[in-house]
């Protein structure tokens, strides 16, 4: 049971991960720190134009903070509540589940399934 208890704590964390969109919410802070780097390195800009610039870019950066900090610890609170559940139940102990997770095969196994689940969706999303 500790195998699928672990399978299925992977599955619900991949899938918040993604519906939370957890990566969109990185990547959009990319243009924002390009924007202020372009603007700091501006020689046409006085700086009171520059700092207003860092400014904005720190407090959208600082959103964007929040917002993946947010969607990472919901994402990871889904599969923590179901270990927990499954734990309260007396179905497998977490301590299992957590034992099992962390010996370096199932590490690099659930990497490559993850990667491999990623790129089939991305080739399905194609079409």
């Amino acid at each position: 049971m500790t195998p699928i208890a672990a399978i299925l704590a992977i599955a619900l964390f991949a899938a918040a991960f993604r519906l939370l969109g957890v990566w969109p919410a990185t990547a959009a802070t990319v243009p924002v720190t390009r924007r202020a780097l372009a603007a700091m390195t501006d020689a046409g800009l006085d700086d009171d134009a520059k700092e207003r610039a860092a400014r904005a870019a720190a407090l959208d950066l600082a959103r964007g903070f929040v917002r993946i900090t947010g969607r990472a610890a919901v994402a990871l609170a889904l599969p923590a509540v179901l270990l927990l559940a499954l734990d309260a139940t007396g179905i497998v102990p977490v301590a299992a589940v957590s034992d099992f997770l962390l010996r370096w095969e199932v590490i690099l196994a659930a990497g490559v399934a993850v990667v491999a689940a990623e790129i089939l969706s991305r080739r399905a999303a194609r079409r």
